[in-house]
This record gives structure tokens, sequence and C-alpha cells, in this order.
């Protein structure tokens, strides 16, 4: 390809093989003999090239060969040819072609992304990578290839002696072959074994060889679809149990305002003692001798009950939060909202986490990693809305006052993502790797960037919003209050409109 600075130079008259400029010889100088020869021999020389070559190349001539010699395939043959129009008074075609350039770099990089995509989908296939790497193959067409989802792949029950002598399929804990349940006797009494590949009859003396890592092990397998079972049981019975105790205090924060030492507190306490019968509770204390008091300690009685109740639906970072700030005797009515909304939350999640248990279930044939991938779930994507307050300014009066603007309200956005990012993550290997993502355009990027990166998102916004040029403090703290409650809703709205998918 031709050198740039030389096609330049050729362009704008000066030579890349210029040699400088000599002074003239000065006759009786004292250098006079040696610079007169010296110029003479180079005239000499240089006119016998050009009778070898039948006379030197024009200017012209040059040019169109140093053109010609561009390779218009590549970026930077490209940006050499946009330098060329620019030279010669073309500044339309010379925008066209840096745009060309831009255009191949952005074709290779998203080649690459997808190579990768495809090398650790379908690591069996290097014709197809090598296609990717070409930039001839689209995420949409490796839908064409791309293994199908676990719910759908056939099991085998296979025997040693046999192979594979049916398909069969796995519902509540119980084996079916062919629409009859199979008991475990009968299984362990043929020697066989549920197999996730197909294996052929053996011919002769020889035996099915099966790996230990193609087996599904039927008794663990019964023990968690029991275990599975049961929790979503209890989820619905604490479902019907605490969510009358939930509109109760609904009901209880739109009509009191009781807070502690106020007349109305007898009121609150009346509250307390119904929703404790509801839960079969005994009461500490005696409201008669202290109400205060009274109110203080069965509110964190009625608290840990709730808490109890949805263990593991929250993350630990919400459970100090709520511990934290539920029990205040100044604001009683907080205490209750913070009561009400993050019990909300919990059993709502609490739900949600039965259905995922359910659907892991059902694709990996075990719930061996769910809990560890529940809690990377909840952690990353939080249930509740969290506590804080913010200072607020009154735009009439000027003054600043601080108001309660979060108080465990449920994050709604964030439910309803563990199936499509978090469900096949069956083993220690898979839980180290984070959550990656490749968009239409074939770039990829992991969860925790992507949040990162709505974050700042948010914060420049409010910088925009206050013609700041850097975000502050706090508007990075209302940043996250926003990331926390509006990001899941985000990504799943992405996910939903295939702009982005998981790489598994």
């Amino acid at each position: 390809m031709a050198n740039q600075q030389d096609l330049v130079r050729l362009l704008t008259g000066i030579s890349g093989t210029q040699q400088p400029v000599q002074p003239a010889p000065v006759a009786g100088s004292k250098d006079f003999a040696g610079m007169f020869g010296a110029q003479q021999a180079a005239k000499l020389s240089g006119g016998i090239q050009n009778l070898a070559r039948g006379g030197a190349p024009s200017p012209q001539q040059n040019i169109a060969s140093a053109i010609s010699d561009i390779d218009l395939t590549s970026a930077d043959g490209l940006r050499t040819m946009a330098k060329v129009k620019q030279i010669q008074g073309d500044p339309e075609g010379a925008n066209t072609l840096n745009k060309q350039a831009v255009a191949m770099e952005e074709k290779v990089e998203r080649a690459k992304n997808i190579a990768g995509v495809v090398e650790k989908e379908i690591p069996n296939r290097p014709d197809l990578v090598k296609l990717a790497k070409s930039g001839d193959f689209t995420l949409k067409d490796l839908e064409l290839f791309r293994k199908k989802p676990k719910d759908y792949e056939p099991l085998f029950l296979t025997s040693q002696t046999e192979g594979s002598i049916g398909n069969i399929t796995l519902n509540n804990g119980k084996i079916y072959l062919n629409g009859n349940e199979i008991s475990e006797q009968e299984i362990q009494r043929r020697n066989l074994s549920i197999t996730k590949t197909y294996s052929k009859k053996p011919t002769g003396p020889a035996v099915t060889k099966i790996d230990l890592g193609d087996k599904i092990n039927a008794i663990q397998y019964k023990i968690d679809a029991e275990a599975t079972g049961k929790m979503g049981e209890d989820t619905r019975k604490q479902a019907e149990q605490y969510l009358p105790v939930i509109q109760n205090m609904i009901d209880v924060s739109k009509t009191a305002e009781f807070g502690a030492g106020t007349s109305v507190l007898a009121s609150a306490n009346n509250v307390i003692t119904s929703l404790s019968n509801q839960f079969g509770i005994d009461l500490q204390g005696s409201v008669e001798k202290d109400a205060t008091q009274f109110f203080n300690a069965n509110s964190k009685l009625l608290k840990q009950r709730l808490l109890e109740a949805t263990k593991g639906a929250i993350s630990n970072l919400e459970n100090t939060e709520i511990t934290k700030n539920t029990a205040n005797t100044e604001q009683p009515k907080q205490v209750a909202m913070a009561l009400l909304n993050s019990q909300k939350a919990s059993l709502t999640s609490k739900v949600n986490q039965a259905a995922a248990m359910d659907s892991y279930l059902r694709t990996n044939k075990s719930l061996g990693g769910f809990d560890q991938a529940w809690r990377q779930y909840i952690e990353m994507f939080p249930r509740t809305a969290g506590y804080h307050v913010a200072k607020v300014k009154d735009p009439v009066t000027g003054e600043t006052t601080e108001k309660v603007v979060n108080n465990f309200e449920t994050a709604e956005g964030n439910y309803g993502l563990f199936e499509e990012l978090y469900s096949y993550k069956t083993d220690a290997n898979k839980l180290r790797q984070p959550v990656t993502f490749v968009s239409t355009s074939g770039v990829t990027d992991t969860l925790d960037n992507l949040k990162k990166a709505y974050r700042q998102k948010q914060a420049d916004m409010l910088a925009i919003d206050a013609d700041v040029d850097e975000p502050s403090k706090a508007m990075y703290d209302t940043a996250d209050r926003r990331t926390r409650l509006g990001f899941g809703a985000y990504l799943k709205a992405n996910i939903d409109s295939n702009a982005l998918r998981v790489v598994r």
C-alpha cells in the first residue's frame, strides 16, 4: 500500500526522496574543485538513469501510481484516500471515505465479539467461529445453531447392556416412561440410569459406558422436587396469612398520625394488639403501664416475626436497613409504613423465589447451585427501594427540610429476572463468571458494567438539569436511588426487545 507520507509529498509537490538544495560552487574557493566535480557527476548519473528508463516519470504519473497502490479494503487505506480527496479539494468525498473507514472498523469489532459468543456457546463448531470472524454471521443466524433450552431436551432411560431403551420425563419428583410412572425400585432392580444423552445398544460382549456427568440422580431429583413443592405451598400459606395483616397496616397508615406521646398512641397500640392476634404471638409488657414502651417492644416483635416468615427473600443489606429504620417512636407512622412496604416486598419476593426454584429445577433437573444463584440475584436486584431521607427545599419559603423519599417500597422492576439471568448458573465455575450480554450490534458487556453505566447516566442527567459540569455527591446519591429502583425495568425492556441477550 502507498505510504501516506510519500503520497502527501507527491500531491503537495514535495518529493519524499528530494535532497536538500546544495549551494553552487564558487570559483576560487577552497572546495571549488570537489563541489564542481560532485555536481557534474550527479547530473551525469541522473541523465543516464533517465535515458535507461525512457525518461523520468511525470509528477502526474507518480501520483497515479501511488493512488493505485492504496488498499481500499482496509480502514487505513480508506483514510489515506480521504486525505487524497481532501488535498484535491473534495471534502465531501473525504468525509464519505472517513465514514466508510469507521463503519469498517465497527464491522471488524462486531465480528470479533460475535465470534467470541459463537466460540463460547458452540465450541465444537470451529467453522461457525471462522464464519463469524469474517463478518458474515449474525446473532440471528446463531439461533439456528444454538442448543435448545434444557427444558425441551429429552432424557433417556439407559441400561449398560441394552443402551437407551426409551425417552422419559420428570415431573414433581416422579419418573414417567411412555406416559406411565416407573418406580425408583424398578430402576434400581433393572440397573437403569437416567441419562442426558442417547446410547446405542452395544454389540457383542461390550457394555454402554455412562459418564457420571451424564447421569441424573433420580433420588436427589425427588428430594429437590419435594423441597420445591413445599416451598410453593409454604409461600402460598404465608401470603394468605400475612397479606391481610399488610392490608390492615395500609388502612392504619391512611387514617392515623399516631406519634409516640400523642393523644392517639392508644390507637396505634390497638392495631399492634390486633396484628399480634393474627400472628398468634404473645405481646410484651403492659399498655396500661407504659404505652410508648409497649409500642416499641411489640413493633419490633412484630417486625421480627415478619422477617422470619420471609427469610431469604431479601438481601442481608435490606434486612439490616429494615432493622435499623423500622423502630422509631417519634415517627411511628413511618414505622408502620416500613413494616408494610418491606414485608409486602418480602412476600412478593418469596413467591418469586418459589417460582424461580421450580423453573431452575425443571431446567437443570437439580437444585444444586440455586441458593448461591438466588443470593447473587437479590444482591444485584434489591427487593425494596430501601430507606432514604433527602433534603427538600420549599419553593415558597426557601426553607430546607428533611423528607423520607423511600420507605422500603417494592422495587417492582427488579422482579422476574432470575430465570433469564441466573437459571443457568449450576456450578461453582458458572457462579464465578459475571452475567454477560451481547447487543444486536455484537458488542458484549457484563451486568455490573451495564449497571454502572446506568447509574452514571442518571447522575449526568441530574447535572445537565442543574446546569453544572460535574455531578455532585448529592446527585450521585439520587442516581443510586434511581438505579436501585429503575435498572431492573430498564434491563428487562432491553431483553424483551432483544436489544440485549444473555450469553450462557
